[in-house]
């Protein structure tokens, strides 16, 4: 009963922990094309031309070249809020999986290592099929799990 509340709260982390990294792609996304936005609004905001502008359009300039920062710094800041959120779901996700471990009597020894069937070499194709039916048995809950199962199968068969 321990080991399945654990083992649920651990997929819960995981997913969270999936989320985050999904969500500072996205920001990093953003942040990208702010930042190549903002180049072209400097680039457009030349101060060679600036006695030569109507006013009205070099403050509707400056504003937009502001505002654009101000966007970019708030996305800077979102970005830094996420990870240091994913290193505190990490840490979580960390000490439930050693807490799994104890209940489930495993030794302490292995708690740096992800539970899974890891071996250093696949020797036949019922150890691939095993892996691989791991693999899609994460997929859904444990989508970033899956991935580093995947990463590890590759290294294992090359």
């Amino acid at each position: 009963m321990l080991t399945d509340f654990l083992t649920d709260l651990e997929r819960q982390i995981s997913r969270e922990i999936y989320d985050i990294h999904q969500k500072i792609d996205s920001q990093n996304s953003k942040l990208v094309e702010e930042q190549k936005f903002l180049g072209l609004i400097q680039d457009e905001h030349k101060e060679d031309f600036k006695d030569f502008s109507p006013r009205r359009f070099e403050s509707g300039s400056d504003k937009r070249l502001h505002s654009t920062q101000d966007y970019i710094n708030s996305i800077e800041s979102n970005i830094e809020d996420l990870n240091s959120s994913l290193k505190i779901k990490t840490e979580q996700l960390k000490q439930i999986r050693q807490c799994i471990r104890e209940a489930s009597g495993m030794p302490l020894s292995r708690t740096n290592q992800m539970p899974s069937s890891h071996s250093t070499k696949i020797n036949n194709a019922s150890d691939i099929t095993k892996k691989l039916d791991l693999i899609s048995s994460l997929i859904q809950t444990d989508p970033f799990r899956a991935k580093i199962e995947v990463d590890e199968l590759k290294k294992s068969i090359g």
